[in-house]
């Protein structure tokens, strides 16, 4: 028996409020999921890498594309709180390049994605939200920027894969 064709791209707005969203190479929705988080042993809110790690093993073999904002200090972050979302991405990252090894796993600007799949690089959170939640209205998302943005990105990377073929 053949093996499936990977044809989903996955997009990840990484941090504590991120989630991840999966739609197929022709754009259609797929799924979406909050950032699995967990409380570290000082109580902190944190990225729960083995609970990423499951949610993503569900998508082994399907996923054509890893997509994400490329991630940059704005020099007004305190330094535990720059650091400890550092380390959350850090973590992230190598979760996704363990799982799906050889997929190509792409960050770009935010700009970018906005750009070419919103139209507006300048598009305010509130408004990239509400074209989001119009684009897949049957994908019950919430009124937060997390699920949209991931599932923005991951229409992004379908336009990444075809500049790249």
């Amino acid at each position: 028996m053949a093996k499936a064709k990977p044809n989903l791209v996955l997009g990840i707005d990484a941090g504590l409020r991120g989630a991840l969203g999966a739609v197929t190479l022709t754009g259609k929705f797929h799924s979406w999921h909050r950032m699995p988080v967990r409380e570290d042993s000082r109580g902190r809110k944190t990225i729960d890498v083995h609970g990423l790690y499951v949610l993503l093993n569900a998508y082994v073999g399907k996923v054509a594309a890893v997509v994400t904002e490329a991630q940059h200090s704005y020099g007004n972050e305190a330094r535990s709180r720059l650091w400890r979302f550092a380390l959350g991405v850090g973590r992230m990252q190598a979760t996704v390049e363990l799982i799906f090894p050889g997929v190509p796993f792409v960050d770009f600007s935010p700009q970018a994605w906005k750009e070419a799949v919103l139209g507006d690089k300048s598009m305010s959170k509130v408004d990239t939200v509400d074209w989001v939640r119009a684009r897949f209205p049957d994908a019950e998302l919430p009124r937060a920027d997390g699920p949209s943005d991931a599932l923005g990105q991951a229409l992004f990377g379908i336009e990444v894969l075809k500049r790249s073929t």
